[in-house]
């Protein structure tokens, strides 16, 4: 029982490690046209500042990798 519990929870483990995030797959544009959206809103819902700090969020990761790189 141990043993299935431990190849379970490994299981899941790595299926939300692959998952890539919906803007991951986004283009350069469409992400610079998101951001670029947000932060033209002032007051944003909950839901909305979530959102727009993922794409702040995958903004940056992208900047970073290309002045490593």
């Amino acid at each position: 029982m141990r043993v299935l519990l431990m190849l379970l929870s490994f299981s899941l483990l790595l299926a939300g490690c692959e998952q890539q995030s919906k803007f991951s797959s986004m283009s350069d544009k469409e992400l610079r046209q998101q951001r670029m959206q947000c932060k033209s809103i002032k007051k944003k819902s909950p839901g909305k500042a979530i959102a727009c700090e993922n794409v702040e969020k995958e903004y940056q990761r992208r900047l970073k990798e290309r002045t490593r790189g």
